[in-house]
């Protein structure tokens, strides 16, 4: 995996990150009520979906604004900014995880006694909501693990680029050409010796060569 995809995958964890933040689904707010106030047996009433910044909204703003830091880190990363001052930047997921699960230990907790409240058209109930974690919250905590483990090997230099695909197309090889030579045969080769033997004869007997380089050719030519 390159840098650029790991930067690619971190941006978009932290992208659906703050999208779900602003769902309502959370925390899951639960309403408890009873007929007496402080006893009798307390019963579910309904059950709704809720967003980060129900119970503690400054400190889900606070996870939010990690969140989009640690994504200005990746996508830093991904245009190869890669400064000493991003090392830090980079364990940012991390931290907000951390405080998410803080968060949702402080609301799961603390219970929010309601005291008297209309229920349907009667009066005279008495409860409490409570708050637990839903669906959303594993999510957005998976979320977070993703873009940390990203993000922590962009900074400790893990990944390395892309090596550029630079292809050195060979030479095509000339083709060889091969000229055939036809040998001569034997006969071919001494038929032309008598050739010339008869063309040094007629020079001997116009007394253009002598005697003794008219012997020497005829040896010569013979391969005596």
């Amino acid at each position: 995996m390159t840098k650029k995809i790991a930067a690619i995958l971190s941006m978009a964890s932290l992208f659906l990150f703050t999208v779900f933040a602003f769902i309502p689904f959370v925390f899951k707010k639960i309403y408890w009520k009873t007929d007496t106030p402080g006893g009798g047996i307390a019963t579910r009433s309904w059950e709704r979906g809720k967003w980060l910044f129900e119970r503690y909204p400054a400190f889900g703003m606070i996870i939010l604004a990690l969140a989009l830091a640690a994504f200005v880190v990746a996508l830093l990363y991904f245009l190869d900014k890669d400064t000493p001052s991003l090392k830090g930047g980079a364990f940012l997921p991390a931290v907000a995880l951390v405080l998410l699960v803080w968060l949702a230990i402080c609301v799961s907790l603390n219970n929010v006694p309601e005291g008297r409240v209309t229920y349907g058209k009667s009066f005279g109930y008495y409860g409490y909501y409570a708050y637990k974690p839903h669906v959303g919250f594993y999510l957005m905590s998976l979320l977070l693990v993703t873009a940390s483990v990203f993000n922590i090997l962009l900074a400790l230099g893990k990944l390395k680029d892309e090596p550029l695909s630079v292809t050195f197309s060979e030479p095509q090889a000339q083709p060889q050409v091969i000229y055939y030579v036809p040998k001569e045969t034997p006969n071919e080769i001494e038929g032309q010796a008598f050739e010339l033997i008869k063309k040094y004869k007629d020079l001997l007997d116009n007394d253009v060569i002598t005697q003794e380089e008219y012997e020497t050719k005829k040896k010569e030519l013979l391969g005596l």
